[in-house]
């Protein structure tokens, strides 16, 4: 406890002056950044007021209290923590809804949730139990972990009976109280009660008929000993009493709504408005807590389930819930926040059960989530985990059906993708920094080695020594204060002001590594986990890799970690009794026994310790001869969030709980008293960035947007169809209004989802599809690009999509000019790109509306909306619209004035190119990706819920967002050859041995290098589109996913093989993928491609893009025979994959012949899920597959990576991180597919290789051949 005794002496103290002087001036209110502030001696003495002003301005001050627990002996209470100081709506706890909590807690008098801990029925309070950070606690809540609460309180003998009854008679009288109590009809409800449900003992001289006397036989009824008894936690999942609907449950089907009938009756009469509230609150704390969780059945039953009908027996009783629709979104919104693996097929059974209205079938926990009858407490922390385990149709989730409340240190390993655990398991408490944390679990956590691929595990852990005493909480405030103890008045000297040393820098040594678990025996403490057959029990231990070397950590204690209060105001000054002290993260390994609550008082003394792999350091000496105590360590784990889960696994290992701040919050010294007013003895600083961004993805037929954090975790995600107009074949038209009414909703749903506030929203990111977007100059109004008349019928379709093929003939005449530009668009410009389309409208538009037209491509439009400027994105105009970087053969402008001209668009020259965006410097500005192009308007920020002055940065193609969201996947170099060596694995050039190939519809291959190679039939290379002065190169595949459906789709058994598919419940892909391992199993052949050996597909049925740019080439097949089983559709699906890898093979080659040096490719999109496709393209072309986390958003998730490049142009004093840097940092690991090692399989798919390359070359040959048989045949008709 801090005392008074003269503290530091600073120099010159002897000046008696300053002390004596009356008149202190007025503190500044300005943060402090020395101590003391400027215009304040260090000899001076504060009065009262002044140094209120002064040091405890904003500073939260803590006060412990006790409260008596009703029918207990005084030994028996209830402690709690209030906390007082800071402004209104700033705490430390989750707020109900972020938490997903609500049905946690329960108010035993009025509406809403509590005000104070001590008003809820669950102790301790639930309501304020989950700290703001994850993983954490409430400072009340750690304070509440001392209370002393009775075991159970017996009830006397009752006096009233009960009435036998029929269930139909019981659901009849629930029915008629969903109209509420007949309390103004004093009979009527004494009949109802009396006649039907108890016998009243004094029915012939006194009859109970006023609410009183009714209220105490009720009580009287219920504390029977024949009823359950919920303040059991084995009986508290309510709804296993009553899922069991067979005749054999009856009787206890009849008991459970019995006592719920009579707890509805006791319910409402206690909340009769003939009672004041006073009265209420009065009788509510006197109810033994037995009746009082009656109560609670009581109440949930009545706000969320009603009776539809009923009878005599269970089968015939249906009943309707209020809550069901909020708790199926909910379950959803945990799912997609817990990244749940087989998430696409839970939703689709979870709606396919909600569709038939039988969720609450499902299960019992089920049944208890969905109808809302979920008793306050832990137990709906296991409702919903264990909800989602049942609705996923995944036989694996078999393995996980004993998570139980009784057992919540636990957690569980699903599918060997992801942990999840409870958020009261050392293993969660320890990991949840680098984790999700909601609804009382963290995850998702990474997979452990030690766990099956679906199974549960119980934890074990010692009890911590660290607990609050009674007279710890009651003497908090004074031990905790910011002055330190009252005085008269309060020397400058005895306060100093903690910082943080800014020169140190941060940690970034510190990674951690896996997680162990190792099972051990069970002991009889283990009780009932030791069971047979139960879930086993492991010790956990943290591996950590420190400064390069290995350092594991028992996670041996069950501590704590309290989130801090925030302050205001701060930083504040800490008086000098507080004692700390300092140390970075990665020394706290060098300190054991901090405290010496374990042996000694050296803070390094002999105990349990982690076994090492490498050499331990030495000691760190945890204080003098006289060391204190209550020293508090102050940890500085700022920096990546391993450094925070290092401080807390050290913590675990050492039993140490810990107060865990956030500085950007608390400051230190409000951090160090809120240890004190804990009891405990360290801090660990840690600083959430609390920065986050939102990616915005167009592609053909919808727009998407995620939002993620500074880590690049995806922390929503949110689609929405939009509009497609084809007024003729081959016509495809868009709308920039509808695109961007999408964008706004998808953008309101992942804010919604996420949780994130609009002002932690720091960068917005673009991409959309290579389209053609039209605006009126003088008004920014869309044009329509409709003809003949292109009158907008309030459509607004102003948007020309990249697959519009109307402008054959500018095309053709754009080509035909043979101008130096084309070699940068691979030698041919593309119908597909934007140049050709502006001719047409040129051509096709009257004039006068041709001459208010300025042109975008889309990314460019929307960059546009969102900030009001009219920047231009170099990855656009480069690669779509024949922009040539100033420097590069001759360009001054950047823009071809001589093009333009002789194509006929010398209307665009005028005026520096200003209808197309201006000259970078002069008229206009171009940026590469990510660049900041300006802030989010003031308009913008309103349709999109979001605030204001939002960095924006310079959008992209789709596909190059895919660059961005797939290359930076973190890989092994052990295991492929496709990391340069002799550069840091983090190195920009790592980029040039990666093919990004973003696979959908059709697949496009991009690859990056730092000089320009030319590549016959790759378009580019382009410079500066992505990274300034690097180059990047777009081939592409014209039809990919397009064609595996195509070749199934007109194979005669596909319809069969679809119905097969279903009803096995699978993919089409999946099930042929299946039928060819069996096939092969079968036939007794080496490897599936022994199947389709003499099978061969050439599939550009859509022309080819890349490597021969022929858009005449069709599709070949040698081969076919009069088979139509569901086997010879199999082959054709392999022969279309083989064909689809050994044009990818092309591809590489060609590219690596001219130059580049691909030696990995690094796929995203649908395709990744298919493990045949991906062995097969990975053996094809000899080098390993990587497939990223977000496979099916790796593009929206490269767009918001152009928002954290935006944000950081805008940090004061900081110089902008490299998009390269972001995609390091942002990007996670990926999973490698190797190259098959079989000989023979690999000769066969290089014999198979050259048949291609002769199908390609034949193919030509044979068109040319026929050509010129016919030439001048037919001209004149």
């Amino acid at each position: 406890m801090p005392e008074r005794n003269g503290g530091p002496q600073a120099a010159g103290n002897g000046d008696s002056s300053a002390n004596s002087n009356p008149s202190i001036r007025a503190p500044s209110l300005a943060p402090l950044t020395r101590w003391p502030p400027v215009g304040i001696s260090i000899h001076e003495e504060l009065p009262h007021q002044d140094a209120l002003e002064l040091i405890a301005r904003g500073a939260p001050t803590h006060k412990g209290r006790k409260e008596a627990i009703p029918h207990a002996p005084d030994q028996f209470y209830a402690l709690y923590a209030t906390t007082s100081g800071t402004r209104s709506g700033r705490a430390d706890g989750m707020t109900l809804h972020d938490a997903m909590a609500q049905l946690m807690t329960m108010r035993m008098h009025g509406q809403g949730y509590a005000s104070h801990p001590w008003e809820t029925l669950e102790q301790p309070s639930h309501c304020f139990y989950f700290g703001k950070r994850p993983g954490t606690v409430t400072l009340n809540q750690w304070v509440a972990m001392a209370s002393v609460i009775p075991p159970k309180i017996a009830l006397r003998d009752p006096g009233a009976e009960p009435r036998p009854v029929l269930l139909g008679q019981v659901f009849q009288r629930l029915k008629e109280l969903q109209g509420g109590l007949e309390d103004d009809n004093e009979p009527l409800m004494y009949r109802n009660l009396y006649k039907r449900f108890l016998r009243d003992p004094d029915k012939i001289f006194t009859p109970h008929k006023t609410l009183d006397r009714q209220i105490t036989d009720l009580i009287t009824v219920l504390s029977r000993n024949e009823w359950f008894d919920f303040t059991e936690p084995k009986n508290q999942v309510v709804t296993r009493f009553i899922f069991d609907t067979a005749e054999e449950n009856h009787a206890q089907y009849l008991r459970f709504f019995h006592q719920l009938l009579l707890s509805l009756e006791l319910e409402l009469r206690i909340h009769s408005g003939q009672h004041g509230d006073w009265a209420k609150e009065k009788l509510l704390h006197q109810i033994p807590p037995r009746i009082q969780w009656n109560l609670a059945l009581a109440r949930r039953w009545r706000e969320n389930v009603r009776v539809e009908s009923y009878g005599d027996t269970p089968d015939q009783v249906k009943l309707r819930y209020k809550l069901k629709k909020r708790q199926v979104k909910q379950l959803k919104r945990f799912a997609q926040i817990m990244k749940w693996p087989n998430l696409k097929q839970t939703m689709d059974y979870l709606t396919h059960r909600d569709e038939l209205s039988t969720l609450d079938t499902i299960s019992s926990d089920a049944f208890a989530f969905f109808s809302g009858l979920v008793l306050p407490g832990p137990t709906l922390t296991f409702l919903m985990m264990n909800t989602l385990i049942d609705v996923d149709p995944d036989e694996a989730t078999d393995e996980l059906a004993l998570l139980s409340h009784m057992h919540p240190h636990c957690g569980f390993q699903y599918r060997n993708s992801h942990t999840y655990w409870t958020a009261s398991c050392i293993v969660g408490k320890v990991i949840a920094p680098t984790c999700g944390s909601v609804a009382g679990w963290v995850g998702p956590g990474r997979p452990t080695p030690d766990l099956g691929r679906s199974q549960i595990a119980r934890i074990r852990t010692r009890q911590a020594k660290q607990r609050m005493e009674r007279e710890d909480v009651e003497s908090m405030a004074e031990r905790s204060g910011p002055l330190g103890p009252e005085a008269e008045s309060y020397p400058v000297h005895e306060y100093t002001l903690p910082l943080l040393d800014q020169d140190s820098g941060v940690v970034d040594t510190i990674r951690v590594e896996v997680l162990n678990l190792k099972p051990v025996t069970p002991t009889a403490r283990d009780g009932e986990a030791a069971e047979k057959g139960g879930p086993r029990i492991f010790d956990a231990v943290l591996q950590f890799a420190v400064d390069g070397a290995s350092w594991p950590l028992r996670l041996m204690y069950d501590v704590s970690f309290v989130t801090a209060w925030p302050c205001v105001e701060g930083p504040h000054a800490l008086f000098y009794d507080y004692a700390h002290q300092l140390a970075k993260v990665d020394e706290i390994l060098k300190i054991r026994n901090w405290g010496g609550l374990y042996s000694g008082h050296d803070g390094a003394a002999s105990g349990s310790s982690s076994a090492r792999s490498s050499p331990a350091p030495e000691l760190l000496k945890a204080g003098d001869e006289d060391f204190d105590d209550e020293k508090v360590l102050v940890v500085d784990a700022i920096g990546v969030r391993d450094n925070e889960v290092l401080a807390r696994a050290w913590c675990s290992h050492w039993g140490l709980s810990a107060i865990v701040a956030d500085v950007k919050k608390t400051c230190m010294a409000c951090a160090i008293r809120e240890a004190y007013a804990a009891t405990l003895t360290v801090v660990i600083l840690v600083e959430d960035q609390g920065s986050y961004y939102i990616g915005i993805d167009v592609g053909t037929g919808s727009a998407r947007a995620c939002i993620i954090d500074d880590s690049g975790d995806i922390k929503a995600l949110a689609a929405e169809e939009i509009r497609l107009w084809q007024p003729e074949p081959g016509y495809y038209e868009q709308s920039t209004t509808d695109i961007w009414q999408r964008i706004c909703e998808c953008v309101r749903k992942i804010m919604a989802e996420s949780g994130v506030a609009p002002s932690q929203v720091k960068g917005i990111g673009f991409d959309a599809t290579c389209s053609l977007a039209v605006l009126d100059k003088e008004t920014g109004e869309p044009v329509t690009v409709t003809g003949p008349d292109f009158r907008n019928e309030g459509e607004d379709r102003n948007v020309v999509l990249w697959l519009d093929h109307r402008p054959v003939e500018e095309t053709r005449k754009i080509n035909a000019t043979g101008h130096r530009l084309l070699k940068y668009v691979g030698g041919k410009m593309s119908i597909e790109m934007e140049i050709p389309k502006v001719l047409w409208l040129k051509n096709n538009m009257p004039a006068e509306l041709f001459d208010r037209c300025k042109f975008y491509d889309l990314t460019d439009a929307l960059t546009h909306l969102a900030t009001g400027n009219e920047t231009r994105s170099f990855c656009s105009t480069v690669c779509k619209q024949g922009y040539v970087p100033v420097g590069i053969d001759g360009s001054v402008k950047g823009w071809q004035e001589d093009f333009y001209q002789e194509i006929g668009l010398g209307d665009l020259v005028k005026d520096d190119f200003k209808r197309m965006g201006g000259v970078n410097g002069t008229s206009g500005k171009f940026a590469s990706a990510g660049e900041c192009v300006g802030t989010l308007s003031q308009k913008a920020a309103a349709q999109l819920g979001l605030v204001e002055g939002i960095a924006v940065g310079s959008g992209v193609i789709d596909a190059y967002a895919g660059w961005i969201g797939t290359v930076g996947a973190k890989i092994d170099a052990a295991n492929g050859p496709n990391v340069k060596t002799d550069v840091p694995a983090n190195d920009i050039s790592q980029a040039f041995t990666r093919l990004a190939a973003v696979a959908g519809t059709s697949t496009c291959h991009l690859a990056m290098s730092r000089e320009a190679v030319f590549v016959p039939g790759v378009w580019g290379p382009y410079r500066d589109v992505l990274v300034p002065d690097f180059w990047l190169a777009e081939g592409g595949q014209s039809a990919t996913g397009e064609l595996l459906r195509h070749m199934l789709d007109i194979h005669p058994a596909y319809q069969e093989t679809l119905a097969l598919a279903k009803a096995d419940g699978k993919h089409i892909y999946d099930y042929l993928n299946e039928r060819l391992e069996q096939l092969a199993a079968k036939q007794g052949a080496p490897a599936i491609s022994w199947l389709g050996r003499h099978h061969f597909l050439y599939g550009d049925l859509w022309g080819n893009r890349s490597p021969i740019a022929d858009p005449t080439m069709k599709g070949t097949m040698i081969g076919l025979d009069s088979d139509k089983s569901t086997d010879n559709m199999a082959l054709w699906y392999y022969a279309t994959m083989e064909f689809i890898a050994m044009q990818t093979r092309q591809i590489v080659e060609q590219m690596n012949a001219a130059g580049h040096e691909i030696a990995s490719i690094f796929m995203s999109g649908s395709q990744c899920q298919n493990p045949v496709l991906m062995r097969l393209l990975a053996t094809t072309c000899s080098m390993p597959v990587v497939i990223p986390e977000y496979v099916h958003a790796a593009v929206v998730h490269g767009a918001a990576m152009l928002g954290a490049k935006a944000a950081s142009h805008t940090r004061a004093g900081a110089e902008a991180e490299s998009l390269w840097a972001i995609m390091d940092r942002m990007s996670k690991p990926g999973r490698m597919v190797q190259p098959g090692a079989d000989a023979g399989e690999r000769a066969l798919l290089d014999a198979k290789y050259g048949v291609f390359l002769d199908m390609c070359r034949t193919q030509q040959e044979y068109r040319d051949k026929v050509n010129k048989a016919v030439e001048g045949w037919g001209k004149q008709q």
